[in-house]
């Protein structure tokens, strides 16, 4: 037993030292720690499954948007034409739009366009390049000579 014991100065055994343990302080630190980095995880996951999950929203946003400039530059070109609007959106490039009309996000192309008896159509189909859609971005996006046609 004695091997197992340090022996004071009178020779009686003393007990082993103990080994230095984890203080309560850093016990608390370290969950404190834990806790912060599942939180910061947890926003993640939330961060992606409500913002980065549905990137076509934003796109359908821009469509929108960008349409409804092509709206204005059209019926500014009509005034500026004795009431006439142009054969096609390439028309628009010189005077309204410097830099190019702007094109679908889903297809990168020119939206479609057409002369009407009344003015015109300009539309979008959304991502699903199909005529109707309940929800974004699928919903199609009609704009005529008076504005934007909700369904």
């Amino acid at each position: 037993m004695a091997s197992l014991a340090h022996l004071s100065a009178d020779g009686a055994a003393a007990p082993l030292p103990s080994k230095p343990g984890v203080s309560q302080g850093v016990k608390t630190l370290i969950i404190v720690l834990c806790v912060v980095v599942g939180l910061f995880g947890f926003v993640g996951t939330m961060a992606f499954v409500f913002v980065l999950d549905k990137p076509d929203e934003p796109r359908w946003e821009k469509a929108r948007s960008d349409m409804a400039q092509i709206h204005q530059a059209l019926n500014r070109y009509s005034l500026d034409n004795a009431g006439a609007y142009p054969a096609s959106l390439s028309a628009l490039t010189s005077k309204y739009f410097p830099n190019g009309v702007p094109h679908d996000p889903f297809t990168k192309t020119v939206y479609t366009y057409r002369l009407t008896p009344g003015g015109f159509e300009l539309v979008c189909l959304g991502k699903d390049q199909a005529v109707g859609g309940k929800e974004k971005p699928n919903i199609d996006i009609v704009f005529d000579q008076a504005g934007e046609v909700v369904p």
